[in-house]
């Protein structure tokens, strides 16, 4: 098992230092001994980062393997799609990834965009109407103007998509991104990745995946993927439409 500790170098000195028999006996006192196979583990931010962190003890340090984390915005996007927030926050992140974490110590802005503060933005988006014209205010005051300007530029961008109907109705011909590489044209694709694979049911599996099979392969292996992981959508998964664009996707899924 672990034991973890959380804001670690928050504490005052004096308190980390009494954290020393812990780390080197996994024992508090002469009372309790922790069995065989726990850890104990301490999480803190950098003194860098500007969180008011106090100096560990170098005595402390010594009795700990130290190691950074890298920040992941894959993974952020992961939490995201699995806590069932907004598709097309979702499908933001994985857009403009370098927007994930915009924290710049040089400045003084007080809201920048964090996985915590995403995560405010997920429930935002829960609790307002799309149309509410105070959103926009709301989401930066959690992550920033700038990158709240990002995410309502890119859900523009999503209203404008070929709507779910038409593309049931007509998989064929219903009109589909460009294919360029330019921004939007990418932010397009981004976007039907997460409008599709939040759509799609065992009812119009097929027409959707007929879809795809007119769209660049790479986003239609990400939006089988997005399904696949989805224990929502297993029957999906067992449609035979869905099971022929995984398998003409075989070389690009993970």
């Amino acid at each position: 098992g672990r034991v973890m500790f959380d804001e670690a170098s928050q504490g005052m000195q004096s308190v980390t230092n009494s954290l020393t028999q812990l780390l080197t006996d996994l024992r508090v006192g002469a009372e309790y001994s922790f069995p065989e196979g726990w850890v104990i583990v301490l999480l803190s931010n950098r003194p860098e980062d500007m969180s008011g962190t106090t100096k560990m003890g170098s005595h402390t340090n010594n009795r700990l393997s130290n190691y950074n984390v890298q920040r992941d915005p894959a993974a952020v996007t992961d939490y995201l799609k699995k806590t069932g927030a907004d598709p097309r926050l979702v499908a933001w992140t994985r857009w403009v990834p370098e927007e994930v974490y915009t924290f710049e110590k040089r400045t003084n802005e007080v809201c920048f965009s964090t996985p915590r503060a995403l995560v405010k933005v997920a429930n935002i988006l829960k609790t307002l109407d799309a149309d509410d014209p105070r959103i926009e205010r709301f989401i930066g005051g959690a992550v920033g103007v700038a990158v709240a300007s990002s995410i309502m530029g890119f859900f523009s961008i999503m209203s404008e998509l070929t709507s779910i109907s038409s593309i049931v109705a007509a998989p064929h011909d219903a009109s589909i991104p460009d294919a360029s590489m330019s921004r939007s044209a990418i932010g397009a694709l981004w976007a039907t990745v997460g409008m599709l694979s939040n759509a799609v049911t065992p009812d119009n599996a097929d027409a959707i995946c007929t879809y795809w099979k007119r769209l660049p392969q790479d986003y239609a292996a990400v939006f089988c993927m997005d399904v696949i992981s989805d224990k929502s959508k297993i029957d999906v998964v067992e449609t035979r439409a869905f099971t022929e664009l995984r398998l003409s996707l075989k070389g690009l899924i993970v």
